[in-house]
């Protein structure tokens, strides 16, 4: 466990004190080298890797510079990335209203759209498995701190609030999935797309919820014809075309057709998709000329997930799939205890970070770019560290065992 007890001296000096209470306290953290035993951070070298702007751009730009706070400084906080600064969204209490609103919704439900499981699991049931039940403002804030995290440069807290739905109604129906047998799964995602369908056509059933989910999406087509970009579609279609429920392989022959699956799962188009609709961008995410860039980001997304999550995923592991993790994955295909392959997949982490800066010089030196790209590149560098950070703080991943600080 951490010594880490005391956000707010944590903070000081690194924030102004009128500050501190815009941001979300650390109350769980998780290291997965300590729960391998692994002394791995004294021998992999964490290169510090900045995004490549010169000093005056950093120290101009406001929305990385004051309006969010770098938080990876303390000696034992476990942000296993050479990506840095970590930041966070100084939005996330606004948006809390806004997701304890979609929870309630949710747990009222009682459309025929909502379809039990074999078990009898609803969608109410799954939102209530996370905690809702027993401590709602929890829940809320273990949902609000996610895309504050993931999206720190986003300047419009209504676009945070849209994107927020989006992420909600993903996780319900992708936990969901997860209890279903893959014939149930049919049914749900049939239930998803109807649910989230296009602004124009909606949903055939009224109710709560499903007014709600339609003004959602209204919402982010309106950003469309205001603003003249297609970036609220691309998120919506991506939305609607994820594939968070897909199951693994039974059989991975080599770690590049695990990698693979993972790139589908993982669901990294939404989240480009969402870096570019919260920066207002009007740019061509599926250029080929930043199409491998992206997908080692896109490596980057699964495998900072997988690391962060073998703890929690060993334990609910199933014997008729194969391994729902890359640690899992490298353990059975080569033979590896649980210290050697957590080793392993950091620095293949580390590697592919060491790749994708690389790049990013490259590019700089050639200029090559317009604003619009540079800023979805540099989007896309400060959501991989929010990533890092979330997967550091979530108690999902820590357990109880991980909590460093009073609720």
């Amino acid at each position: 466990m951490s010594d880490m007890t005391n956000f707010s001296d944590f903070l000081r000096g690194v924030l102004p004190a009128k500050d501190i209470s815009k941001i979300n306290p650390i109350v769980y953290l998780h290291d997965p080298l300590r729960a391998a035993k692994s002394n791995a951070g004294t021998f992999l070298r964490r290169t510090s890797r900045h995004f490549p702007t010169s000093k005056e751009q950093n120290t101009n730009d406001k929305s990385y510079w004051v309006t969010f706070t770098p938080i990876e400084a303390e000696r034992h906080f476990p942000y296993l990335s050479g990506i840095t600064p970590a930041y966070e969204n100084v939005f996330w209490r606004q948006m809390l209203d806004v997701v304890n609103e979609l929870l309630d919704l949710i747990q009222s439900d009682k459309s025929d759209l909502d379809s039990p499981l074999r078990d009898g699991t609803t969608l109410r049931h799954v939102c209530m498995s996370t905690g809702v039940r027993h401590d709602a403002h929890m829940t809320g804030v273990y949902f609000a701190k996610a895309n504050a995290m993931m999206y720190p440069f986003c300047e419009d807290p209504r676009r945070l609030e849209l994107i927020n739905v989006l992420m909600i109604m993903l996780w319900v129906f992708d936990d969901k999935c997860e209890k279903g047998t893959r014939e149930e799964t049919a049914g749900v995602l049939h239930e998803w797309r109807m649910r989230l369908a296009s602004a124009d056509r909606g949903c055939i059933e009224s109710s709560p919820l499903q007014t709600y989910l339609d003004k959602t999406i209204a919402a982010i087509y309106e950003y469309n014809r205001v603003t003249g970009s297609t970036a609220g579609r691309e998120m919506h279609h991506a939305a609607l075309n994820i594939e968070y429920w897909l199951k693994p392989p039974a059989n991975c022959e080599n770690h590049g057709e695990y990698l693979a699956y993972r790139h589908r799962n993982v669901g990294a188009l939404f989240v480009w998709s969402c870096v570019k609709f919260s920066l207002d961008l009007k740019v061509d995410t599926s250029a080929l000329r930043i199409a491998e860039w992206l997908g080692w980001a896109s490596m980057h997304l699964g495998m900072t997930n997988d690391l962060y999550s073998w703890v929690k995923e060993a334990k609910e592991q199933s014997e008729k799939q194969g391994p729902a993790n890359a640690i899992l994955h490298l353990q059975q295909l080569l033979s590896l205890d649980e210290r050697q392959a957590v080793e392993m997949l950091y620095s293949m982490i580390l590697q592919k970070e060491a790749l994708m800066y690389e790049q990013l010089l490259s590019w700089k030196n050639e200029c090559s770019f317009d604003d619009d790209m540079w800023a979805f590149l540099r989007g896309v560098w400060a959501t991989l560290a929010g990533h890092v950070l979330y997967s550091t703080t979530c108690a999902r991943y820590a357990g109880e065992q991980g909590k460093v600080s009073s609720e």
